[in-house]
């Protein structure tokens, strides 16, 4: 890390390009995380459901149970168990997925976890619990994948201990603030919860169940008495915010390896800016008071950086007489000396 912070306040670029890394000018203010005692796990993003558990711990589980448990023809099979609850008279219309609860119809199976959601795959585990509760489903994971009567039993009970700690980290309400009874309870059982996981369903791969996601579980207790329902920090929708500031933008790039982080960022904050001062002149506009007949002949509207943390400063000049407004806006940073647009409308 020392290496890199040289490499970056030198501006050796030769360098920086050869490890595809590049000074790249971002839109917004340094964030410190204040040095937190807990470290990487509660400083720059507390660990939350959708990474640590639906695609964490889930994720493991599901892979293991499709690589190393059973066979690809076995998985087939178990395909057609799930794919036969499309075809009931009363699931005709019924939409696959609920707002509070997984996802259950899968028309093409459920053995394929590459390239789906993280909630998709929450409910490709509870759709594995109800079609391995069924006699086909047991069918086919006790004679043809020949799995022992306790592997089953296990394996169906740490997938059910996974779904009943998904939908309590759902709830609006946990326990009353400062109950500090409560808060041990809740850490003591999911201490509980992620024994019986490595107990029921040991992971083969890797480290097995030595994992961050694993012990991140351990800190959850205490975020939800620091910040309160698990859901304020869960990052759903930040993550959905990367179609507009992530793959919109690369459209507008030449999608060359070499330059495409540092054209992304550019049109980025272009978009920032630009989306910003037309809410302020729209907004201005709006307020004119054009039947004051007194009021001067221009006005000068200066305008800070929005609440995004956006390093640029906005001016208009406003002429009542015509209407029209002419806008400028440069960077407030000492590594960019002004920037500048002007515009006309």
């Amino acid at each position: 890390m020392e290496e890199m912070k040289q490499l970056c306040i030198y501006k050796e670029n030769d360098k920086l390009h050869s490890l595809m890394q590049y000074n790249n000018l971002q839109a917004f203010f340094d964030i410190d995380y204040g040095g937190l005692p807990g470290g990487v796990f509660t400083a720059a993003c507390p660990p939350e459901a959708l990474h640590s558990l639906e695609n964490g711990l889930i994720n493991h589980c599901l892979k293991e149970l499709f690589k190393h448990v059973i066979t690809n023809q076995t998985q087939r099979k178990f395909d057609v168990v799930v794919q036969e609850w499309v075809l009931y008279s009363r699931h005709h219309y019924m939409k696959a997925y609920s707002a509070e609860f997984p996802r259950l119809l899968f028309q093409d199976g459920v053995s394929s976890i590459s390239d789906v959601s993280a909630g998709t795959k929450v409910g490709i585990l509870f759709a594995i619990v109800i079609a391995a509760l069924t006699k086909n489903g047991q069918e086919v994971l006790l004679n043809d994948a020949k799995l022992t009567e306790k592997i089953y039993v296990n394996m169906i009970e740490a997938f059910e201990l996974l779904l009943c700690y998904w939908a309590w980290l759902k709830k609006d309400e946990f326990w009353e603030i400062n109950d500090i009874d409560a808060l041990q309870c809740a850490k003591t059982s999911i201490f509980k919860t992620i024994n019986q996981l490595k107990h029921l369903f040991p992971r083969s791969t890797g480290n097995q169940w030595k994992i961050p996601k694993l012990h991140e579980q351990m800190h959850i207790a205490h975020n939800i008495y620091l910040f309160g329902n698990h859901q304020n920090i869960h990052t759903g929708p930040q993550e959905h915010n990367h179609i507009a500031i992530s793959k919109k933008p690369s459209q507008h790039t030449q999608k060359r390896k070499k330059n495409f982080d540092s054209q992304l960022g550019n049109r980025l904050i272009d978009q920032y800016s630009i989306d910003f001062t037309q809410n302020k002149i729209l907004k201005q506009q709006s307020i004119n008071d054009y039947s004051n007949e007194a009021a001067p002949k221009f006005k000068d509207i200066s305008l800070k950086h929005t609440n995004m943390a956006s390093k640029f400063e906005v001016s208009m000049r406003l002429e009542y007489e015509t209407n029209k407004i002419d806008v400028q806006y440069q960077w407030i940073t000492g590594s960019k000396k002004g920037h500048e647009l002007s515009q006309s409308l």
